[in-house]
């Protein structure tokens, strides 16, 4: 399961603390080198990153890059939800 996985390498709570079954949110794994580097949190309710926490809940040497893509792409997945609602009405 990636959700404990991306926890227990990174050695921080996205996986205990359940945060992947909170409602509005979701939760990416940031890899490099096909190594999970962060765990971010993004509020769908207000589209804004709710958490980025990297080993030990620490900033990664990459911190700020991965933020700066995170919030350069919200729109996307702002988009992608209004097309969801957009079919379910």
């Amino acid at each position: 399961m990636l959700r404990a996985h991306n926890g227990d390498s990174l050695k921080h709570c996205v996986f205990t603390n359940e945060y992947f079954k909170k409602k509005g949110s979701l939760i990416f794994s940031v890899k490099i080198d096909n190594k999970p580097v962060k765990s971010i949190g993004v509020s769908l309710s207000k589209m804004e990153i709710t958490q980025c926490r990297g080993m030990k809940n620490k900033n990664s040497k990459d911190h700020k890059v991965i933020l700066s893509l995170i919030r350069k792409n919200l729109y996307q997945i702002s988009s992608r939800i209004k097309k969801q609602k957009g079919i379910k009405a």
